[in-house]
């Protein structure tokens, strides 16, 4: 008998702006599918590159294009047609809370770091009414307890969780870098700004004593270094790294920190979200702000040089609260009962 026929049925819509929201949503539903009948909205494209439990189901969904405020679909929802509304008994949305605009008396659940619509400061009225909506329903926006965004803790309830997934470092004092700008959209004049800056850490004296991990659209222009790798983000490659310089999305600090490797963030003009993590990181020890990537890669040449500053945050990180996609369906339990 099949018992997961008798499973509630639950849709989670991942936002599909970059490859982290698309991760986190995917190690939480492995967790949720082993008590819930699971499906992945989100795109599809974007989630084949990562490892799904057989027991998930992915639903081919767009939430629009992304680069700017200018582009920024706040009328999504409307995807969201009475069959599915039907075919679902809970419904968990990444980063959206349009969701709640959909016609049902079903569950809603909301996790969050951050609302598109508050980072890039579009004051729409349908948006506020949602944000009414959730302070007259009481709704708590779950999301990471050290790295939710202010304007959410200060406006909502909201439900503070650990990292996701388990700590799984091993001390590492080699001399390898990651250089992290995320998989986002990636603002040409940025882009250019990057790489020059590598141009430069290229002629540093102790450059050819590092490996450096750059990603692909950076790798490209630097490949005939032999000292340089591309960046796969794969396990395997995380094992290797010591300290990472990174553009502070929480999809690459929640990966540095379950492997242990120490953080820099660069502190540059993106929106808010990275500045308020990288204020962050700064405020609780979890690392280092820079404003450049020259400056990061001499901080980095510092600590190579001071094991002990590394071995000091290794053993930081792993106290941290880990496992959160647990205390999440320990949240929903709760609620559904």
């Amino acid at each position: 008998m099949d018992l997961s026929k008798h499973l509630k049925k639950v849709a989670y819509f991942a936002s599909n702006n970059g490859l982290g929201h698309i991760n986190r949503s995917i190690i939480i539903s492995k967790y949720l599918s082993k008590f819930f009948n699971v499906t992945i909205f989100s795109n599809k494209k974007k989630i084949k590159q990562f490892d799904l439990s057989k027991k998930l189901k992915v639903k081919n969904f767009l939430f629009g294009e992304f680069k700017s405020g200018k582009n920024l679909n706040s009328s999504w929802y409307k995807k969201i047609n009475a069959n599915i509304i039907k075919n679902f008994d809970y419904f968990i949305c990444d980063n959206y809370p349009e969701i709640l605009n959909i016609k049902t008396n079903k569950k809603v659940f909301i996790f969050a770091n951050f609302f598109w619509h508050q980072i890039i400061k579009i004051k729409k009225k349908p948006l506020l009414k949602i944000e009414k909506n959730i302070k007259k329903k009481k709704i708590k926006i779950i999301g990471n307890y050290i790295f939710q965004d202010k304007q959410i803790k200060k406006k909502f309830l909201t439900y503070g969780i650990g990292f996701l997934g388990k700590f799984q470092g091993r001390l590492n004092c080699k001399k390898n870098i990651l250089i992290s700008l995320g998989t986002a959209y990636l603002d040409i004049k940025y882009l250019i700004q990057f790489e020059k800056q590598i141009n430069l850490i290229t002629k540093n004296k102790d450059f050819e004593n590092c490996k450096i991990y750059l990603d692909k659209i950076l790798y490209n222009k630097f490949a005939h270094y032999k000292n340089i790798y591309r960046a796969d983000y794969s396990d395997s490659m995380f094992k290797k790294i010591s300290i990472a310089i990174i553009k502070p999305g929480l999809g690459i600090i929640n990966d540095c920190l379950s492997h242990g490797i120490y953080l820099i963030s660069v502190k540059l003009p993106f929106n808010r979200e990275y500045s308020n993590n990288s204020n962050l990181i700064n405020k609780n020890r979890l690392g280092n702000n820079s404003k450049s990537l020259i400056e990061a890669f001499g901080i980095a040449l510092n600590i190579l040089n001071e094991k002990q500053r590394l071995k000091n945050m290794f053993y930081r990180y792993k106290k941290l609260k880990w496992n959160g996609e647990k205390s999440l369906y320990n949240y929903i339990r709760t609620i559904i009962k």
